[in-house]
């Protein structure tokens, strides 16, 4: 691969020229607000868009956030000491509780949502800045000519900025009307979301690469705000009392319902509404939105789900993930006549083995594209790999179901533990019974990279020590998932995202490995995972 250079944490090798690309990417540190504060200030900026026609703000697609810190580049080695320097930040921080709500504005250039921190936040505040002195190489920007985003950070949450003009006193007194005037939400300040945007796509947008979660609240917080110590990213997730889970995943196994609580949420609601009125990418040219190919499927009298990685992201961070897992009752053969009639471009997937068309899956869009249409039939396998990945919401019916009992509790906490496969003697089984063998292996390292932690040391153990043992068996199986895995997960458009995706991932599965044994990780890395990493890297985007 020509010249290598392989950092302390064990990051994988990588090209000496690649820092090359590092300046196609931008970075920002954002928090994401949560729940119905999220809600709020998406449906107030968007509003105000469509109202005024001022975009400024929409443009790269931000989520609903507060900036921590403004846009800065970074090589390789740079961001893996930005995410080490965050990663030690977040373990000695804690959740603190602040106030969104009220308006504000920069001259009239930026109206915004005020934020009205603790005493904690501002410590945490403070902390944070004194982080990011640290690293040598980090930029600031300039808000004054006397003073930068280092000296003084004022969090706020943007609705409009740039293109405002002459309609700013209109916008203003637009959102001193009636309830508006009135909105605030109590949120908890836990975490920092990095967050990259590749310059080089024809329309660039923001997406959240790791969020570093901070320690719990204490048990009794001491704050001059008026603060709900049970809010959360869901804080009106309420059971269902009198809906069972078979009545709304009809064709589950009995016992796979066992421990399923049925749930319901006006925010979960407003949010996967929010979600399925955008536009499915690929499919502009008529107009369709994710709502759209929902109804043809319950006109069909079948049923359509979102779950997975959706809802989980509503309760880890409260945001909208970027793309939507779909799971339908109705045939795919269905779908694709439905897309052969209507001239949408659709993509299915091939068997492995035999190159014939499974029937399974189906993509509706632009292929590759974040916000196609993807999903599978529901009860082919594809229900959550962890059980806060098996969570599923009826869209008709308007019920989030925990089939397990743990997801919503295990997303909001960010932990790992096997679907129905809840004690130790059951973990084999995990892995065993997995449709790709080694996959949930290579995921759970893949999570770990993001900030999950598993249920337990144990577990974590565990995973370590199946993933040694069918890698130094020299399973052919697990070779071939482990190539499907780097495709999808770690081979990236560009070298440098390439490189970070490998990096983190790496980097995760040396730690637990060396937590496990003791130490080992890097050369098992290098030995067994490495090789497979740089011929599909070289065959994406050539050698140095």
């Amino acid at each position: 691969m020509g010249d290598n250079l392989l950092s302390s944490s064990g990051m994988f090798p990588r090209h000496a020229s690649d820092d090359d690309d590092f300046v196609k990417y931008e970075y920002s540190l954002f928090f994401l607000l949560p729940g119905t504060a999220g809600v709020s200030h998406f449906h107030l900026r968007s509003s105000i868009a469509e109202k005024f026609h001022v975009h400024e703000a929409l443009a790269r697609q931000p989520p609903s956030h507060l900036t921590l810190k403004y846009n800065f580049q970074a090589s390789v080695f740079q961001l893996n000491e930005l995410q080490m320097a965050l990663d030690d930040l977040a373990s000695n921080l804690r959740a603190a509780p602040m106030r969104v709500g009220g308006y504000g504005h920069f001259s009239n250039n930026v109206i915004f949502t005020e934020v009205h921190r603790s005493e904690e936040v501002e410590k945490a505040v403070a902390r944070f800045l004194t982080c990011m002195r640290s690293l040598e190489w980090m930029t600031w920007k300039q808000l004054t000519p006397d003073k930068t985003e280092m000296d003084e950070l004022h969090l706020h949450a943007t609705l409009a900025y740039k293109d405002i003009g002459p309609k700013f006193d209109e916008i203003w007194a637009w959102l001193h009307e009636g309830d508006r005037a009135k909105q605030h939400h109590d949120v908890l300040f836990d975490h920092i979301a990095l967050c990259s945007l590749d310059a080089t796509l024809e329309n660039p947008f923001w997406q959240v690469d790791k969020v570093y979660f901070f320690q719990p609240p204490e048990c009794s917080l001491s704050t001059s705000l008026d603060f709900d110590e049970t809010v959360s990213h869901v804080p009106d997730l309420a059971v269902a009392r009198t809906v069972s889970a078979a009545s709304v995943l009809t064709t589950a196994a009995e016992e796979m319902l066992d421990n399923a609580v049925v749930f319901h949420s006006s925010v979960i609601d407003s949010m996967v509404h929010l979600a399925l009125t955008r536009h499915v990418e690929g499919l502009e040219e008529w107009g369709v939105r994710f709502i759209d190919i929902f109804n043809i499927i319950i006109q069909q009298n079948q049923r359509a789900f979102v779950y997975g990685g959706f809802l989980r992201d509503l309760f880890t961070t409260g945001s909208l993930s970027d793309d939507i897992d779909v799971l339908f009752t109705c045939s795919c053969e269905a779908l694709v006549e439905v897309c052969k009639a209507r001239g949408w471009p659709y993509y299915l997937k091939k068997h492995p083995d035999t190159g014939e068309f499974r029937y399974d899956f189906i993509a509706i869009g632009k292929k590759g594209a974040k916000g196609k249409f993807s999903g599978h039939v529901y009860g082919t396998g594809c229900e959550g790999d962890f059980a806060l990945n098996t969570l599923i919401y009826d869209v008709q019916g308007k019920h989030l179901v925990d089939p397990t009992g743990y997801g919503c509790s295990d997303a909001a906490h960010g932990i790992l533990r096997f679907p129905f496969c809840f004690t130790r003697n059951q973990w084999d089984e995990g892995v065993d019974t997995d449709r790709l063998l080694g996959m949930r292996l290579l995921r759970f390292f893949n999570f770990a990279a993001r900030g999950y932690v598993p249920v337990s040391p144990t577990f974590r153990n565990f995973m370590v020590r199946r993933l040694r043992e069918l890698a130094e068996g020299g399973s052919d199986a697990l070779a071939r998932t482990l190539e499907t895995f780097m495709e999808r997960k770690l081979v990236k458009e560009t070298r440098h995202e390439s490189h970070k995706c490998a990096g983190n991932f790496s980097s995760a599965l040396i730690e637990c490995y060396d937590a496990s044994y003791g130490g080992g990780g890097e050369l098992f890395y290098q030995t067994h995972l490495l090789p497979t990493f740089e011929r599909l890297f070289q065959a994406a985007h050539g050698s140095a």
